[in-house]
């Protein structure tokens, strides 16, 4: 049963991808918020990217919505999801972040500038996907919607 906790934009054409871990390790918590051509439409590149994002998100994740804006890591359609609930982290689509090694990421699904991929929290008793909805803007990829699935 899926049940959606909140749903930033509708992103058209996107398609879960199947299972895989990508793994590889992120690069500073500073992302440069422009990516190559190359990388553009790379999803292992993209994948990184958002791993990134979870990786600095987990260190810290008290930082306001903003923040992350700012950074170039989520639009603001996906702020105004975040503050629509309160009490609930649906980064991580629960109220204890994991460590990031917890954490297992899918390969991005990517068509032209929308995109999709699922993160996992792994519990020892459960485990939990948030699916995101990416876009490309002003040249970089950034999540734009989280959903958690239930």
């Amino acid at each position: 049963m899926r049940r959606s906790l909140a749903v930033a934009v509708a992103i058209v054409g996107c398609v879960l991808s199947a299972c895989s871990n990508a793994d590889a390790p992120a690069t500073s918590s500073t992302s440069s918020t422009v990516t190559t051509s190359a990388e553009a439409s790379d999803p292992q590149a993209v994948g990184r990217r958002i791993q990134e994002f979870y990786r600095t998100y987990l260190d810290d994740h008290t930082r306001p919505r903003e923040y992350w804006v700012q950074s170039g890591y989520i639009t603001p359609a996906a702020a105004d999801a975040l503050r629509q609930r309160p009490g609930a982290d649906l980064v991580t689509c629960s109220q204890n972040p994991l460590k990031y090694s917890e954490y297992t990421f899918s390969t991005p699904k990517i068509g032209g500038d929308t995109g999709t991929m699922w993160v996992r929290g792994n519990y020892d008793y459960m485990s939990v996907e948030i699916d995101l909805g990416l876009v490309r803007t002003d040249g970089s990829w950034k999540i734009n919607s989280f959903e958690c699935v239930v």
